[in-house]
């Protein structure tokens, strides 16, 4: 299956799904759906739930994309990874560094990161 990116904004957040597989030759379609979520909104929602294969190029992807939403006061959050997905984040112990939850809904509910100073 062909990767596929799609954006939903909404009033404080914005939702980019991933469907298919995501590897070299659609990396750069990730990067810019990444770029201009946080760009439009900087709470974003990353949708795994139909994603099926991620290679370790856009894994790097998703890590830039959280460096740079903490850089801008904002939060990326991962949602539904397939079983498979999520394995490959505990293999590359990326789940110690994104926040995955188990639906968009959870995602968006979570809540706010304590930020220095605001405890």
């Amino acid at each position: 299956m062909p990767s596929a990116v799609t954006c939903a904004y909404h009033e404080d957040h914005t939702v980019v799904a991933l469907a298919g597989e995501l590897d070299l030759t659609s990396g750069d379609l990730l990067r810019a759906a990444l770029v201009r979520g946080l760009h439009d909104h900087p709470r974003l929602v990353l949708d795994l739930s139909r994603l099926t294969f991620i290679d370790s190029g856009c894994l790097s992807l998703l890590l830039a994309a959280t460096k740079l939403a903490r850089e801008t006061d904002g939060r990326m959050r991962v949602a539904a990874p397939q079983p498979h997905v999520r394995r490959t984040l505990m293999l590359t112990r990326l789940d110690r560094v994104l926040e995955i939850y188990d639906s968009v809904e959870e995602a968006v509910a979570g809540p706010e990161p304590v930020r220095a100073g605001t405890a």
